[in-house]
């Protein structure tokens, strides 16, 4: 595969599950620099032929001072920033009336206020850095179609929108866009633990015919962070194999 740029610096917070461990690789075969980020230092297994532009560090988003820590730590190693991941976030379940004041705000500390922490953090080394510069945030489709069993997640992934719409405002005076990604039904070790033929069943709802991969949510963030997409802004795109727009009725 050619690489796409040479010069490019990428940070991915939540670095360490399926859907960012993918986007780290998927940067790194594009020929950026890569920053991953995680509450616990992600670890380099399997990328060693990358460590000359890769690097790890452990930062909590719900805390401002670890998290600018770590934009310092990439400012010192390589002097910039052009893409911003901010894919850190937790899912736990449970309905409105079964969701604790404790597990509501926590669900929304990391989900949605982390990712304010980590635009906060870095934008000012994205603001010194020259060419073209990107921020997504992950969000979900449960932000725009609701779940029974998902009150805290959804509400913090709705929550995501707004924040990537303001965002796409106030920094695109200085060429910075701000988009958002909705992912649908990846198959990640999350959906694994779901019940007897679930998965199957799911599969077969979305109109492609099979469920989403990391990759494919992986190759939508390259894109959305890269040159080629700067008169992109302020936009949520989904990735769920057509699914969101399909009729509520059975159709075959």
């Amino acid at each position: 595969m050619q690489p796409e740029s040479s010069s490019r610096i990428a940070v991915l917070t939540g670095a360490g599950g399926g859907i960012g461990s993918a986007a780290v690789r998927r940067f790194l075969e594009a020929g950026y620099s890569v920053a991953m980020v995680d509450k616990q230092a992600p670890a380099l297994d399997g990328l060693e032929q990358y460590a000359d532009r890769l690097m790890s560090l452990p930062a909590d988003i719900c805390n401002p001072s670890e998290i600018a820590a770590a934009a310092g730590e990439v400012k010192k190693r390589f002097g910039g920033l052009h893409a911003l991941i901010v894919n850190a976030g937790i899912g736990p379940g449970g309905t409105i009336l079964e969701t604790s004041e404790e597990l509501w705000k926590s669900v929304i500390d990391v989900n949605l206020t982390g990712s304010f922490n980590t635009i906060k953090a870095f934008v000012p080394l994205m603001l010194e850095t020259q060419g073209a510069r990107s921020i997504v945030l992950t969000s979900s489709v449960l932000a725009t179609r609701g779940a029974r069993n998902m009150a805290a997640y959804g509400a913090s992934k709705a929550g995501l929108i707004g924040l990537m719409q303001s965002a796409a405002q106030e920094f695109a005076g200085a060429g910075i866009t701000a988009n958002g990604i909705a992912p649908g039904p990846i198959h990640t070790p999350l959906l694994d633990s779901m019940a007897g033929d679930t998965l199957g069943e799911l599969a077969r709802m979305v109109p492609v015919g099979r469920l989403g991969t990391p990759r494919d949510v992986a190759d939508a963030v390259v894109f959305l962070a890269g040159e080629g997409a700067m008169y992109i802004t302020g936009q949520l795109l989904v990735i769920d194999g057509g699914l969101n727009g399909r009729a509520y009725w059975r159709d075959k």
